[in-house]
């Protein structure tokens, strides 16, 4: 990712999620996205602290997998931190972010 500062840390971006946990699968809204982590919102699985779970964000252009973190419950869902992101994945996070800050 580049190492430029952002302007803000996060980015009110919403977008479908999915999310695989040992044994059951939960769909969602990331929302609140950074380049370290994400709300999901609308959770229809809630997980538990410190879960590492497969999450799957849908852009307008293509899916994005990542593996993450569960490191805070919230009423209707959970904030994750992402796992360190593999090349192509982190362009894709990145496009993503630049584009939410070039229209906030």
């Amino acid at each position: 990712m580049s190492s430029a500062p952002r302007s803000r840390l996060w980015f009110d971006v919403r977008v479908p999620a999915s999310y695989r946990l040992p044994g059951r699968r939960g769909l969602g809204t990331a929302a609140r996205l950074s380049a370290q982590g994400a709300v999901i919102e609308r959770a229809t699985e809630q997980a538990p602290l410190g879960a590492r779970l497969k999450l799957e964000l849908t852009l307008p252009d293509r899916e994005l997998e990542l593996t993450a973190e569960v490191v805070r419950r919230t009423p209707d869902g959970f904030a994750v931190r992402f796992a360190p992101l593999p090349p192509r994945a982190a362009r894709n996070l990145e496009d993503l972010l630049a584009k939410a800050e070039t229209s906030s």
